[in-house]
């Protein structure tokens, strides 16, 4: 049974309603002592149910809401799949982009890119790092020739979520460097080295602006 935690009042339901899946330490009744990470149903004083959410009473985004009754293998795969599906409609060449974007996917906390047949991932939430053995099957099962998976942990945002800062190889085995292609133009990457998630790609339409405006200059 999941611990519920109580809205203190109606001024943050509306903005749960729209989608926010954000829920502030200060809008809530209490801050149990519960562990960081654990999912925990969330409800408002007239007992009406705005699902799941990870809990972290440490970080003043205290709770982020999933909006499901249950979490589980098939929620985690379904969500990513639904933002593949979204970036293949998108991007010129989908082989080589960020296909998850954390809240925006409902996936509060998750980032994943992917370079071909390796992923990187970045968890900045407790609760999904409790629950990186989902995303890394999830990835496998959607990417059968997945090769390699590998966790980066760099972000400022995992020490506030209170969780290690030391890189991981999750799945398989990721090469010294690889080779990448964007707008045309191919770029050799070390996930290993790099920062962050090793290539920035939610900058892509910047770099397609500087080559357009850059040619022949």
């Amino acid at each position: 049974m999941n611990r519920i935690i109580k809205l203190k009042n109606q001024a943050s339901v509306k903005r749960i309603n729209d989608g926010n899946p954000w829920i502030y330490s200060n809008e809530l009744v209490d801050l149990p002592d519960i562990e960081n990470g654990s999912l925990v149903k969330v409800v408002d004083n007239k007992q009406n149910d705005y699902g799941l959410g990870f809990y972290n009473r440490n970080s003043l985004i205290a709770v982020r809401l999933l909006f499901v009754k249950e979490v589980n293998l098939e929620l985690i795969k379904s969500r990513i799949s639904n933002a593949i599906m979204i970036r293949e409609k998108l991007i010129e060449n989908p082989k080589f982009c960020r296909v998850v974007f954390g809240e925006s996917d409902f996936l509060p906390g998750l980032i994943i890119d992917r370079y071909g047949d390796n992923f990187v991932i970045e968890i900045l939430s407790a609760g999904f790092e409790k629950l990186k053995e989902l995303v890394v099957k999830s990835i496998i099962q959607i990417y059968t020739k997945t090769q390699g998976i590998l966790q980066k942990n760099s972000s400022i945002w995992r020490i506030k979520e209170g969780l290690t800062t030391e890189d991981e190889i999750l799945y398989g085995e990721i090469p010294d460097t690889l080779t990448i292609e964007e707008n045309g133009i191919k770029y050799n990457i070390n996930l290993l080295k790099g920062q962050k998630t090793g290539y920035f790609f939610d900058q892509r339409l910047n770099r397609l602006f500087v080559q357009q405006i850059a040619k022949k200059k």
